[in-house]
C-alpha cells in the first residue's frame, strides 16, 4: 500500500463508484503508485460488475488520474499496469531514474488486459515472466456432456471430448447437438460411428439425399383380395378353395 497514494486519493471528488475503484487502486498502489489488480479482483473487493469496473477506470484514465498501461504477451492476456497519479512531483522523480532509486520497468508486448505480477527487490522493481490466465472450458465440457448423452453410442470418452473441443471451434454446440435428433443412426450399434469419428468427420453436416430408399416391392393379391401365396406354401384347403375360385371366375366370364 501507498499511504501517500491513499491519502490523495481519499482527498479527490468523484462519482461514489469511481472513487471506490481509485482507493482499490492506492490500497494496491507500490511506492511509485503502481498496482495490476485484475478486473476480477477490483469487483470482488468493491462489490462491483466487471462492467462498472472497466466503465469506472476509463473514466479516471479519461481524467487524468490514472495512467493506464496495456498489455499483451504472446496473444495472451495480462492485466493493465495502473499508475495512480497522486499529483507529487517530488515523489515520482525520487523514483524515475533520477533519484536515488532505480526503476526496471516490465517489458511490455502491444495492447491488452490481464494478469501480471512484479517483485520487489531492495528498491528496484523487477518484473517477472507474466502469468498467463488459465482459459475457462466450462461451457465447452457442459455442451459436450449434453452431446454425450444424446450420442446413441458411448465409447472412447476422452477422445470423443478432444474432438469435440475442436469441433466447438468452427460450429455452435448447440447446432451439433441439435443434428442428433435428425440423424439417422443405424439400428445396429456395430455399425455407428465411435463420436470422436462422427465429429471428426463432420457428420451433423450429412444431409440424406431425397429418394434414396428404395421404393418397397407392391403386394401381390388375388383377385378376391387376399394376399398372394405359392401354391407350395398352401395348405390343401386353401389350395382347393384357389382352385374352385378360379373356376368360378372362368364360369362368370364365358357367361358374359
Amino acid at each position: 500500500m501507498s499511504f501517500q497514494a491513499m491519502a490523495w486519493a481519499v482527498k479527490q471528488k468523484l462519482p461514489t463508484r469511481d472513487k471506490f475503484v481509485l482507493l482499490m487502486l492506492a490500497n494496491y498502489a507500490n511506492e511509485i503508485g503502481k498496482c495490476w489488480p485484475s478486473f476480477n479482483r477490483l469487483a470482488e473487493d468493491t462489490g462491483l460488475c466487471r462492467r462498472s469496473i472497466i466503465l469506472s477506470l476509463q473514466a479516471l484514465s479519461a481524467n487524468g488520474i490514472i495512467d493506464v498501461e496495456e498489455r499483451k504477451l504472446d496473444g495472451q492476456n495480462i492485466t493493465n499496469i495502473y499508475t495512480v497519479r497522486h499529483g507529487s512531483s517530488e515523489f515520482m522523480q525520487s523514483h524515475d531514474g533520477s533519484g536515488s532509486s532505480a526503476v526496471v520497468a516490465p517489458p511490455v508486448q502491444g495492447l491488452h488486459h490481464g494478469v501480471v505480477q512484479e517483485m520487489h527487490r531492495g528498491s528496484a522493481v523487477v518484473a517477472p515472466k507474466p502469468i498467463k490466465e488459465p482459459i475457462k472450458r466450462n461451457n465447452i465440457y457442459s455442451s459436450f456432456e449434453q452431446f454425450w448423452l444424446g450420442y446413441p453410442r458411448k465409447v472412447g470418452k476422452g477422445a470423443a471430448e478432444k474432438a469435440w473441443v475442436k469441433a466447438v471451434q468452427s460450429t455452435e454446440a448447440q447446432t451439433i447437438i441439435a443434428s442428433l435428433g435428425s440423424h439417422k443412426f443405424s439400428e445396429d450399434i456395430n455399425y455407428i460411428p465411435h463420436p470422436a469419428t462422427w465429429l471428426n468427420q463432420r457428420r451433423w453436416e450429412d444431409v440424406p439425399t431425397v429418394g434414396s430408399s428404395p421404393a418397397a416391392a407392391p403386394v401381390k393379391l388375388f383377385p378376391d383380395g387376399t394376399p398372394w401365396k405359392p401354391l407350395a406354401e398352401m395348405t390343401d384347403e386353401e389350395r382347393r378353395a384357389r382352385v374352385e375360385q378360379f373356376w368360378r371366375e372362368q364360369r362368370a366370364s364365358t357367361a358374359v
